[in-house]
């Protein structure tokens, strides 16, 4: 099977699931970019559930999409999270991103408007691309955050960075 998919381009859409297990989405090809989970527009919220078993990504936001992540696992996923646009990835708890073949949070867009804010996670931000914060933007990183680059990429800032780091 394909993917859940929360909103649309014509509506935002409300979901919560608590304690679910959502296993083998993602689609049957490899690679496409087909979540088992996709917050397209809207709010989904993930209390104590078990994402697993993706070929692609277990959880992907777009532009107007918020996913809340909450003592939740997501493993054996090529990724376990994703943006395809500026989105809102927010960990809540004790979260399990570990055990999939890419152990971060893949970030597949170029550059923010507004305020993108990367919240505290276990495991690091990879940018696909090269990513700029445009005038008038603002990136957040939050403590304990990682930020990785491929491909000789990197991060220019036109706008504003916030990085808050805790003493040690």
């Amino acid at each position: 099977w394909n993917y859940i998919q929360i909103g649309n381009s014509a509506s935002l859409a409300t979901a919560t699931l608590d304690t679910c297990v959502i296993r083998w989405g993602g689609s049957s090809s490899f690679p496409s970019s087909n979540p088992a989970l996709y917050i397209y527009s809207g709010t989904a919220t993930l209390r104590s559930c078990d994402i697993s078993s993706s070929k692609n990504y277990g959880v992907a936001v777009y532009d107007q999409g918020t996913a809340i992540i909450e003592n939740s696992n997501i493993s054996q996923c090529d990724w376990p999270a994703s943006y395809f646009a500026q989105g809102d990835l927010i960990f809540v708890g004790a979260n399990n991103l570990g055990g999939n073949t890419h152990n971060g949070i893949n970030i597949l867009f170029s550059s923010s408007s507004g305020a993108f804010t990367l919240d505290t996670v276990s495991v690091p931000y990879v940018f696909t691309y090269a990513f700029t914060v445009n005038s008038g933007s603002t990136i957040n990183v939050a403590t304990g955050s990682i930020l990785k680059f491929t491909n000789y990429n990197g991060l220019t800032i036109n706008g504003a960075l916030v990085a808050s780091a805790s003493q040690g």
